[in-house]
C-alpha cells in the first residue's frame, strides 16, 4: 500500500516523479540553448552542451536519484527507463532538428548532410558519461562518509 507522497510501507519512495521532472528541466535548458542563444558564439560550445553536458549531468542526477530512492528493491520502474531512454535523448534530438532548420550552414557546412549521423551517437554518448559522471563523484563521496575520521 501506498500513501499518498508515494512512500510504500519501507518508506521507499517512486522516483518516477523526480526523473521526470529532472529529464524535462534538462529538454528546458537543451532547448534554451539550442533555440534561442547563437550556435557559434563560443566557438561551439552551445551546441557540444547541449549533446553532452547536459544528458551526461542529468543521468547522473538521475542515476544517484533512483539509487537513493530504490532501497532494497532491485527493480527500476518502466516509467524511469522510458524517461532517460526515450524522452531525454529524443526531445534532445528534437531539439537540434529545430537548431538544424534554423542555421543549417552551421551543421552541415561543406561535409555535408551525412555528418548529421553523429548528432544521435553523441547525445547516447553523453548519456552514457552521465553513469561516469556519476561513478566518478558519487562513489568517492560515499567512500568519504563511511570512512571514520582520524583526528591527531
Amino acid at each position: 500500500m501506498t500513501a499518498p507522497g508515494g512512500a510504500g510501507a519501507r518508506g521507499e519512495s517512486s522516483p518516477v516523479r523526480p526523473v521526470a521532472a529532472i529529464v524535462l528541466g534538462a529538454l528546458a535548458v537543451s532547448w534554451m540553448i539550442l533555440t534561442v542563444l547563437d550556435l557559434r558564439e563560443n566557438d561551439g560550445a552551445g551546441p557540444i552542451i547541449a549533446m553532452f553536458g547536459i544528458p551526461a549531468l542529468a543521468a547522473a542526477v538521475i542515476i544517484q536519484i533512483v539509487m537513493m530512492r530504490m532501497g532494497e528493491r532491485k527493480r527500476v520502474p518502466k516509467a524511469v527507463l522510458w524517461w532517460v531512454l526515450a524522452v531525454l535523448p529524443l526531445g534532445t534530438l528534437a531539439g537540434f532538428v529545430v537548431a538544424i532548420l534554423r542555421d543549417p550552414d552551421y551543421f552541415i557546412a561543406d561535409e555535408g548532410p551525412w555528418m548529421l549521423i553523429w548528432v544521435p551517437i553523441f547525445i547516447v554518448v553523453g548519456l552514457l558519461l552521465g553513469a561516469l559522471v556519476w561513478f566518478l563523484f558519487a562513489v568517492p563521496a560515499a567512500h568519504s562518509r563511511l570512512r571514520p575520521s582520524s583526528s591527531r
